[in-house]
């Protein structure tokens, strides 16, 4: 037996761990504690043996011989050279007749999947080609983590300062299931005396641990946000002196129309208190006694006009939800709301992290503003214990966004209605993609190439999706195994497991000497059948497309030479050093100080001018979500910890009770609400929404409030019958309403309803 110190590719986590190999077979994988990942694995690492076994492996590239919509593909075993050419061939001609935007791609997530060891290689192809329309999942998880946050503060939220934090704030994410290397920190922290406060409407994770759990209803986070900072804000528990030198919160916003009084000379104001008048605002970082409360009146060219410091309209703001109110639409206590703002402001300093439970709401981009104001009121931001950024090892991007010519990238769909969401970063919504492929608006696509994606178990209107992909002229899709969205490609191409292929991974994100690691994952077995890695087939894609000076002549080492270039490594010394290599890299706190934030202001934005521009609030504005007679009850949704989203359902053991009846996905009620509806535990259930319908198990769950329904996401699993995405597919119930500002789509706090249903 061999065992190869290495890491588990498939999620954020990155676990430390070490492989079993015997006789050329992968049999095991074990915790590594000397890695700074790898104090602990979860299931789906531990399916690996099985998963590189499985018998509906796809081993061979497949062309499809039946029409679309047939109950069977037809599939027919071809070559690569016939799967290969016959894609880019496709690719080709859509381009050369429509244009390279006439080809959408599709990469599923690196977060959550194995999918980052080649994603940097689907863009770039992507972006040689010329198509501006990548469909990724940044408005579907990510988007106020690591885009919205630049509205405020000029960039993303960084990574709590775990061993120096007082308090956490840990907002719709749940680690122990979601990553492994996170959830060790915080129970590490916990154990030192940290205080930690989750906001989840589940008691999942550490919310049962926690020093408070605020059990919010789905949709209203934005409202806790506001109410806690009403809070601090009645108590005085925020850092002045921090927000005058490094926000924009004294600047002076008129009354007239809600723009900043400039002056002359274009400068933006702020009330000089000692002197009485507007002045323009010093730079960055300087103190002077400005105002942040008030009503004045400013001279200008055309008379005086009144003004309030931004500062002021978000206080006005935060109490438009004082205790009694927030608890009315949050479904929390007061005593809990009042109790967790306590802590915040008796156990500084403060961090904060969330993740996909705030981001698939239908105001996503101002909910993370309301929650990063929240945050700058605290003074933590890049502080010792705070959010901070710990220093990355530098490697060399090449993902290609500069070979998309500016021209291309402003084809982008749906860049037009949101400038400021992803679209501008060239990473469009599958809600865009559909329009164009079905409606042919704002112009047709008629290619796709996906690696990985499971659209319609994973986002919103999977009929609309399954209507597109079979309206395209070409569709070619790499995986793993069949699924929903492949079954109508018209090539199919199979794709090495992680453990067949090799991976790269260069800073472990929890904490500086995770970040310092660089570590090279190479291949453990044998590929089996004809599978390549995605990254192979981009090169391969790359050269028939006429492509290969943008992919180094076909040579992936050449490529990985030049990446790893800026740290000083070379492919042979990681590969000599399979435990990975640390650089002598050092956290450096405060940054803003000499830098500024990188904001048009060089401050943090308290008053956001980039959304006011394209119509949007400048202050976080929350509406309550809907729900009446016919959807009484509000949805929101987990992932199955052993599964990668929609993938490795091969690797699931079926619980005790459904062996008998076929696997459905699990929905969790109240009792007293399943009580009223005649549904016991195990019954066969329909979840309505306005939107469409999907069938589960009900289990009871007596910490849920009983206005709360959660179920399980990414299912896909056929019912005899019934069409293979409605039938027990949470993303059924999800229309196709969207975040305003960045397409996120409206997977939890919909209204809905629940009956009993004939097995």
């Amino acid at each position: 037996m061999t065992l190869v110190s290495s890491y588990c590719p498939l999620c954020i986590s990155r676990c430390g761990c070490f492989y079993k190999v015997e006789g050329g077979v992968l049999t095991d994988a074990v915790p590594n504690p000397g890695h700074p990942t790898g104090k602990h694995l979860c299931a789906k690492v531990r399916a690996a043996p099985a998963l590189l076994r499985h018998p509906d492996r796809l081993l061979f590239p497949l062309r499809r011989t039946n029409p679309k919509g047939s109950a069977d593909p037809g599939w027919r075993r071809i070559s690569w050279d016939e799967a290969l050419d016959s894609t880019a061939s496709a690719l080709k001609r859509i381009a050369a007749e429509s244009g390279a935007e006439a080809a959408g791609f599709c990469v599923t997530t690196p977060s959550g999947t194995a999918v980052a060891d080649g994603m940097a290689w689907i863009f770039r192809l992507a972006n040689a080609f010329g198509s501006p329309n990548m469909v990724w999942t940044a408005h579907v998880c990510n988007w106020h983590r690591d885009f919205a946050p630049a509205l405020t503060f000029g960039s993303d939220i960084g990574m709590p300062d775990f061993a120096r934090t007082g308090c956490l704030l840990l907002w719709g994410a749940n680690p122990p299931a979601t990553w492994l290397a996170m959830a060790e920190q915080i129970e590490q922290a916990r154990q030192r005396g940290m205080k930690l406060i989750v906001i989840d409407p589940r008691a999942a994770g550490f919310a049962k641990r926690a020093d408070r759990w605020l059990r919010v209803r789905p949709g209203t986070d934005g409202v806790l946000t506001l109410a806690l900072a009403n809070r601090l804000l009645q108590r005085g528990g925020y850092d002045r002196e921090f927000l005058l030198r490094h926000s924009t919160a004294p600047f002076l916003v008129r009354e007239d129309n809600g723009a900043f009084l400039l002056s002359a000379d274009g400068q933006k104001m702020a009330w000089d208190e000692t002197r009485g008048c507007a002045v323009p605002a010093p730079p960055p970082g300087s103190a002077m006694p400005l105002a942040l409360a008030g009503r004045f009146a400013a001279a200008t060219s055309d008379g005086f006009v009144f003004c309030r410091p931004a500062f002021d309209l978000y206080v006005q703001r935060c109490a438009e939800y004082p205790l009694a109110r927030a608890a009315e639409i949050t479904g929390i206590a007061e005593a809990a709301i009042a109790g967790a703002a306590e802590l915040m402001t008796q156990n500084g300093p403060v961090a904060f992290y969330g993740w996909a439970g705030l981001n698939q709401h239908h105001e996503a981009t101002q909910t993370g503003r309301a929650l990063h104001l929240l945050y700058a009121l605290t003074g933590c931001y890049d502080a010792p214990g705070g959010n901070v950024f710990f220093t990355k090892p530098p490697l060399r991007s090449l993902m290609g966004r500069e070979l998309l010519p500016p021209a291309q990238a402003a084809k982008a769909l749906g860049i037009a209605e949101r400038p400021l969401g992803t679209a501008a970063k060239g990473w469009i919504s599958e809600a865009d993609l559909y329009r164009a492929i079905v409606d042919k608006k704002p112009y047709p696509v008629r290619g796709l190439l996906s690696f990985g994606s499971n659209l319609l178990a994973t986002r919103a209107e999977p009929q609309r999706g399954m209507e597109a992909l079979r309206a395209l002229e070409f569709y070619a899709h790499a995986d793993f195994f069949p699924s929903a969205m492949s079954r109508d490609a018209d090539i199919l191409f199979p794709v090495a497991m992680p453990w067949e292929r090799q991976g790269l991974q260069a800073g472990f994100s929890v904490g500086q000497a995770a970040e310092a690691l660089v570590q090279l994952r190479t291949p453990l077995v044998e590929a089996r059948g004809e599978t390549r890695s995605d990254a192979a087939i981009a090169f391969a894609l790359a050269e028939r497309l006429g492509l290969s000076e943008h992919f180094f002549d076909g040579n992936p080492e050449a490529a990985l030479r030049l990446m790893l270039e800026p740290v000083g490594l070379t492919p042979e010394a990681l590969r000599a050093a399979p435990e990975g290599v640390k650089l002598p890299l050092e956290t450096h706190y405060f940054k803003y100080r000499d830098k500024g934030f990188a904001t048009p202001s060089g401050r943090i934005e308290f008053y956001a001018e980039a959304l006011q521009r394209i119509g949007q609030p400048p202050l976080p504005e929350f509406r309550q979500p809907e729900t009446g007679a016919e959807f009484p009850l509000l949805m929101t949704c987990a992932k199955l910890p052993d599964r990668c989203h929609s993938q490795h359902r091969q690797a699931e053991r079926s619980m005790e009770h459904q062996r008998s009846q076929p696997r459905l996905p699990t929905v969790y009620l109240h009792p007293a609400t399943a009580e009223k509806l005649g549904i016991a535990e195990h019954d066969t259930v329909t979840v309505r929404s306005p939107h469409g319908t999907m069938l589960g198990r009900a289990m009871l769950d007596a910490a849920l409030d009983p206005q709360t329904l959660w179920a399980h996401y990414g299912w896909w699993q056929a019912i005899p019958g019934e069409a293979p995405e409605m039938a027990a597919n949470y993303a059924a119930l999800a229309g196709p309403g969207c975040d305003p500002v960045s397409g996120s789509a409206l997977l939890r706090g919909i209204g809905c309803r629940v009956e009993k249903t004939d097995p």
